[in-house]
């Protein structure tokens, strides 16, 4: 097949980028084409305004009322008119320009690019990144000439495709990191062209005549020519205020980020852009220079990440420091990586990241931290996951170093050893356990998720997180989580790297669900079951997660031989179940299911002959003498807890 001549060419050409990266002076250098019309941004295309051509769509195709279910036709039918539609009426604005090409810019269509590449399959794909600094200086700092003409973003700035802050500096430099993964996991399969900010002014011809042969049309010279008048240039468009302002490529606006920032400020926003670096450049910083953090910089950047969080936790005004320290030292050295002593293993700081959008990970430590993930995965029968995670298939996920995974010889991640236990009061009251809990239930308020609170919860999930899961290498592992409903804590381990299914018999929640996948911009998906039956293929889970469950299962064995086929040989069972001891007065109410003893638990779980070569020589050794305490602040917190908690670590033969 023989590619296009230029003059066959009709192809749709659009640019993606964050906002302040130059995208507007791109448009009207394309639109400066005697072939390329590139007009204003188009709200009224993606679904970031009340009424727009992509939220039609979805109204057509989705709803029971919408024209696909209710005549019974197919999505592409809609596709295809609203195909149709947009290049009619981008076409008919080319046309009138005495053009025969469309192209089109709008950063914020960023947040809706799978529908708009069910719009434009043929599309041309171009990228254009800048210096996160000047990004976030030009965001933050609103210059004298664009006062005044989009006022809400003087205030404020979008995230996510539901959530909105506050404008700073911080959350401009988040914004740039989740937007640009968002367009390099969007672009990875498909044909596109890169190019920077910072070339793109310096070297104006030679980077539009690589572009131009890109998009299959001849090098023009007038598209150096920067005449504002050829173009249309709305008062309510920012980057069309700066093309009038200057008149011209300015050169001068690049570093004014690395200049006018302050110091301290900069220093931790360089770190944090580091957790993405764009295509073929190195890292944007030299994470060492900027450790230790200095005390100004985790002011500032803690004063920042402060306005992230939806509400206040208590000592927020002693934490602000604490938060911008560990912000700083999450891009640097991984998300487990704090300072001592930490409070939680799930810091502020990281919560901050989770809720702009922006989950802590980042590329691979080196040859170390991939040995580390080959050496522990090397006992399943999943060898993709190292391909296609540590190397090239997703780079919007890639592995994270973690402090802890790596042995002396550097060959393997150690896996938790198999341990059951029953609650103990004293742990729930620790400074760990009630600041992980405090935390999660942060991040469960922000997202609709079911809190902790004084439940049994804000025992058995930091328990599971400290013996169980916090050693793991998260990022690339498939996690398999039984009956959580809204808890957060698959989530948690989603925003971490890991791709998780949700397993459930209760339906409902499954626009929410999708909201949090889009909002998160992590991979969960999840499927339903009517009984103790996981519908995933044998071997598929590398840590299976089921949170005060098998309670609730008839069939214990059943349910048990499930979670055993699931698992990949080797693979972590991290569980925890109601333990109810009636000969010491407990009581489990029939309307709940049925918990287990002790005794019940050892011969139906513990002892399962799929996991019984890796457990430790003799039975458990319950620790009974911390029953009694528990269970009667357990029957406190309400009537028909007359019973205590369990958890256990468990591993796949």
């Amino acid at each position: 097949m023989t590619s296009p001549t230029p003059a066959e060419t009709t192809a749709p050409i659009i640019i993606l980028g964050v906002p302040r990266s130059g995208t507007t002076l791109l448009r009207t250098m394309l639109d400066a084409h005697p072939n390329i019309a590139c007009g204003p941004e188009t709200p009224w295309l993606g679904e970031h305004q009340p009424a727009t051509l992509l939220g039609l769509v979805r109204a057509m195709r989705e709803p029971e009322h919408g024209y696909c279910q209710s005549y019974g036709q197919p999505a592409e039918v809609v596709h295809q008119a609203a195909r149709r539609l947009l290049d009619d009426v981008m076409l008919a604005y080319a046309h009138a320009r005495g053009k025969r090409r469309w192209a089109e810019k709008t950063p914020n269509n960023v947040l809706h690019l799978d529908a708009l590449h069910d719009l434009l399959p043929d599309a041309k794909w171009v990228w254009i990144t800048r210096d996160a600094l000047d990004v976030a200086h030009s965001t933050s700092t609103v210059a004298e000439h664009r006062r005044g003409v989009t006022p809400v973003y003087e205030k404020s700035l979008r995230l996510t495709r539901t959530t909105s802050t506050a404008s700073t500096a911080l959350a401009a430099t988040l914004r740039w990191v989740n937007w640009n993964r968002r367009i390099e996991s969007f672009l990875y399969d498909k044909s596109f062209h890169h190019l920077t900010y910072e070339q793109l002014v310096c070297t104006p011809e030679a980077e539009l005549r690589r572009l131009c042969a890109f998009v299959d049309e001849s090098f023009d010279r007038r598209m150096l020519e920067y005449d504002t008048t050829r173009h249309d240039l709305p008062k309510w468009e920012w980057g069309s205020t700066d093309v009038r302002h200057h008149g011209r490529v300015v050169t001068g606006r690049i570093g004014g980020g690395l200049d006018d920032l302050d110091e301290p400020l900069r220093d931790g926003l360089a770190a944090i852009a580091s957790l993405w670096s764009p295509p073929g450049l190195p890292r944007a910083v030299d994470l060492r220079t900027t450790l230790p953090v200095a005390s100004m910089t985790a002011k500032l950047i803690g004063e920042q990440a402060d306005l992230l969080l939806p509400s206040t936790p208590p000592r927020r005004d002693e934490a602000k420091a604490r938060i911008g320290e560990v912000i700083t030292r999450i891009a640097a050295e991984g998300p487990l990586a704090r300072p001592q002593p930490m409070p939680a293993p799930l810091a502020p700081a990281a919560l901050a990241l989770a809720l702009a959008g922006v989950p802590t990970r980042i590329a691979p430590a080196g040859d170390k931290h991939l040995a580390a993930i080959e050496g522990w995965v090397s006992r399943f029968d999943v060898s993709e996951t190292l391909s296609c995670d540590a190397m090239s298939v997703d780079q919007s996920f890639p592995p994270r170093p973690s402090v802890r995974s790596v042995d002396p010889n550097g060959l393997h991640t150690p896996v938790p050893a198999p341990t059951a236990v029953v609650a103990s009061l004293d742990e729930l009251r620790s400074e760990p356990f009630r600041s992980f809990t405090e935390q999660l239930d942060l991040f469960a308020g922000a997202h609709g998720f079911r809190a902790l609170g004084s439940s049994s919860s804000s025992w058995e999930c930091p328990w599971l997180w400290l013996h169980a899961i916090e050693p793991l290498p998260l990022a690339g592992l498939r996690v398999i989580d039984v009956g959580s409903e809204l808890s957060p804590m698959p989530w948690l381990l989603a925003t971490m790297g890991a791709r998780v299914t949700l397993v459930e018999t209760a339906r409902g929640m499954e626009d929410l669900w999708a909201k949090l996948r889009e909002r998160l911009n992590v991979r969960v998906d999840w499927v339903f079951t009517d009984d103790e039956i996981i519908p995933a293929p044998d071997a598929q889970a590398h840590l299976l997660t089921s949170l005060s469950v098998i309670e609730h299962q008839r069939d214990k064995k059943k349910a048990m031989d499930e979670i055993a086929r699931v698992l990949c040989p080797g693979g972590v069972l991290a569980m925890s179940f109601g333990v109810c001891e009636e000969d010491q007065g407990m009581h489990f109410p029939d309307w709940n299911g049925r918990a287990l003893t002790m005794a019940e638990f050892e011969r139906d779980v513990w002892h399962h002959p799929a996991f019984a070569s890796s457990l430790p020589a003799g039975g458990i050794a319950w620790n009974v003498q911390d029953i009694a305490q528990y269970l009667e602040w357990h029957t406190s917190m309400a009537e028909h807890h007359a019973y205590v908690t369990g958890a256990a670590v468990m591993r796949r033969d």
